[in-house]
């Protein structure tokens, strides 16, 4: 099953997207900020996907790139409103 993270500081948006690529078949792992969004990615290993806000307090949506870009190539999406 292909893995989606979705990284959004705004619960509503996080769980739009996560029933939406839930019922579509995909494992749909969710974090509310680019820290947290880390400590899943080193709890539950690397997903397919990133869907990252670019707006968030503390670690924004470009700095989350950033940091996941160092150490592998994972395609990422960037949210805005």
């Amino acid at each position: 099953m292909q893995r989606i993270l979705v990284v959004d500081d705004d619960p509503a948006i996080r769980r739009l997207l996560r029933d939406k690529l839930d019922s579509a078949g995909y494992e749909v792992w969710t974090a509310a900020s680019g820290a947290e969004g880390l400590e899943v990615i080193g709890r539950r290993g690397m997903p397919h996907l990133a869907i990252v806000d670019i707006n968030m307090p503390g670690m924004n949506g470009p700095r989350f790139c950033e940091t996941v870009l160092q150490f592998s190539d994972l395609p990422i999406i960037m949210l805005s409103a």
